[in-house]
């Protein structure tokens, strides 16, 4: 391949990063999630697919105490961002990550 067509290529493949059919949506990503598999560490992962729907939510969560709370306290990094180490998802976290999901998904009726 030619220095130029190579440079093309790489355009090309950066702009469908960026505009095309490469971005999927929260609910797209988790759709068709094997729920068996929410507690498995994926090979050289130090979490599981549940450990990081959970730091989403509580990310999500401190952003919205961030912005509403006059009496707000950050949480320690990164201890209060990810639960710990050992923890599952049981029955409650996997209602948990659906609610995170609809809400992902919901527009907000609050205005800027």
């Amino acid at each position: 391949m030619k220095p130029r067509m190579k440079k093309d290529a790489v355009r090309a493949e950066l702009r469908n990063l960026v505009h095309g059919p490469s971005y999927m949506t929260f609910d797209d990503v988790v759709a068709d999630f094997p729920m068996k598999h929410i507690n498995t560490r994926p090979p050289n992962v130090s979490y599981t697919p549940w450990h990081l729907l959970e730091h989403i939510r509580i990310a999500q969560r401190d952003i919205l105490e961030y912005i509403e709370d006059e009496d707000y306290h950050h949480p320690s990094w990164p201890a209060d961002y990810w639960p710990a180490a050992h923890a599952e998802a049981d029955v409650l976290h996997r209602h948990e990550a659906a609610e995170l999901r609809t809400r992902a998904s919901t527009p907000t009726s609050a205005s800027c």
